[in-house]
């Protein structure tokens, strides 16, 4: 009765919302063992032969193609064992493949809302179970409500098939499939999730005899490393209708692809540089003394119409999640501001590399810019001095085409929009601002305008300090 799904951030039985970055794939086994298979009957031939024991599972791939577009391609498979009679099927069992399509509608911080459509072709062997003898389409759409706890879920969607009786009192034909799921992020890589799902076959429900079905299920996923993901659990009949197992267990295996390794920076000095020379000065007394050298430049300041910084702001790959190494500059961006009251505003410009499209590549940087800007807000930043776009690869760093120009054009840039002159008033700025994505009030740093220190006076030479000759 479960439709396995390779979706994002779903649970067992409720199909992910989530749609993977252009060409991130998954390759998911899942694996259960099944007891006493159902046996359906058509005009009194045998369909789907009974059998004693068996291996059930699906096989399935999924791919991003860019611009929150997927496709997957799943296929249910058994190793099955009979009771040694005339209706056994015993051996290999490939039921019907099933080729789909993922498009992400929406995707903010906090809900997900992705569309599907999928075809059934019956190229399975038809005395299996999940083989059928017509082609079927299904539809469908899924939500997710996100937040620090997990996510709710929820899934709905219609299978067309042509209307049949396979036996007295049951019809089957066009079904309804409803899931409504929650996950716990219990730890960052380990997860813990619920679901109930259930069809309803609409010629049937007059009938209910076997056309409408519902299952609990319960399971916990454990990321074992960034490409293995485990996932085991089981579940329970509560609505006995045809698919539905007195109880289940499961365990599935899904491999993602691997993180692109980072670059091996080539070292360019081989040895510690000199010590910088030492700068003497006179004293009073006539003896030469050691000058300290000046102090580095911060690590945040303002050259021109610019805020630049020392090192660089990193996001995950393929996504506009800030690294939890870029919230040392996003920080210290927030106190230079809070300080510069005269930088009335400034816009936040995201750049992505010309790798990948043009259309995802100012998706992903205008995501990436939005996410520096809401982590700013977080920090205390008044939502009116900063507004945010992506620019995607349209103005890059360097014209010459490497894997170091690459990182160096996929940036965040600070550009002063607008400067208060000398003089002029500081605008009033609220104690507080909502934060959009979740209505939840964040206080706002005081601004103020540093103090401009005047150098004092030099006294002058006196004009006869020279001889006419020496001038």
């Amino acid at each position: 009765m479960v439709r396995p799904a390779l979706g994002d951030g779903g649970v067992y039985g409720v199909e992910g919302a989530g749609v993977p970055d252009q060409w991130a794939w998954r390759v998911g086994l899942l694996a259960q063992y099944e007891r006493a298979p159902v046996l359906v009957l058509t005009e009194g031939e045998i369909t789907s032969r009974p059998v004693t024991d068996r291996i059930g599972g699906w096989a399935g791939f999924s791919m991003g193609l860019g611009y929150r577009i997927a496709v997957q391609a799943v296929v249910p498979v058994a190793w099955q064992t009979g009771d040694g009679s005339a209706l056994s099927a015993d051996g290999a069992g490939i039921g019907d493949p099933r080729l789909g399509a993922r498009w992400g509608l929406l995707h903010t911080n906090l809900v997900d809302a992705t569309l599907r459509a999928d075809v059934h072709l019956p190229f399975g062997r038809q005395d299996a179970w999940l083989g059928e003898g017509t082609t079927r389409a299904s539809f469908g759409a899924s939500g997710a409500l996100k937040g620090g706890f997990g996510a709710v879920l929820l899934d709905v969607g219609i299978v067309a098939r042509p209307l049949e009786t396979p036996q007295p009192g049951l019809d089957w034909g066009p079904t309804v499939d409803l899931g409504l799921g929650v996950r716990a992020d219990i730890l960052p890589t380990f997860s813990a999730g619920g679901a109930w799902v259930a069809r309803a076959v609409l010629a049937g429900l007059d009938t209910q005899d076997g056309e409408l079905a519902s299952e609990l299920l319960l399971s916990a996923t454990l990321e074992a490393s960034p490409v293995v993901v485990l996932t085991a659990g089981g579940g329970a009949g509560l609505q006995a209708g045809v698919g539905v197992p007195t109880w289940r267990g499961f365990a599935t295996a899904t491999f993602r692809r691997p993180p692109p390794s980072p670059v091996k920076p080539v070292p360019v000095v081989e040895k510690p540089p000199p010590e910088p020379e030492k700068l003497l000065e006179e004293d009073p007394t006539g003896v030469f003394v050691d000058i300290p050298p000046p102090p580095p430049p911060p690590k945040v300041r303002v050259i021109g119409d610019e805020i630049v910084f020392t090192g660089e702001i990193k996001f995950k790959t393929g996504s506009a999640e800030l690294l939890p190494e870029s919230h040392e500059i996003i920080d210290g961006i927030a106190n230079l501001l809070a300080g510069e009251g005269r930088i009335a505003h400034v816009a936040i410009e995201g750049h992505a590399s010309e790798e990948g499209d043009l259309v995802y590549n100012w998706d992903l940087s205008d995501r990436r810019a939005r996410a520096v800007w809401e982590a700013l807000l977080l920090d205390g930043v008044s939502p009116q001095r900063m507004s945010w776009r992506g620019l995607g690869e349209v103005v890059p760093a360097s014209g010459v085409k490497s894997e170091a120009t690459h990182a160096e054009n996929r940036r965040v840039v600070f550009r002063i929009a607008n400067r208060l002159a000398q003089g002029e008033a500081l605008p009033t700025t609220p104690a507080s601002a909502v934060l959009p994505w979740s209505g939840e009030a964040v206080a706002l740093d005081t601004v103020t305008i540093p103090a401009v220190i005047v150098p004092p006076k030099t006294d002058q030479l006196d004009p006869d300090f020279f001889q006419e000759e020496e001038e």
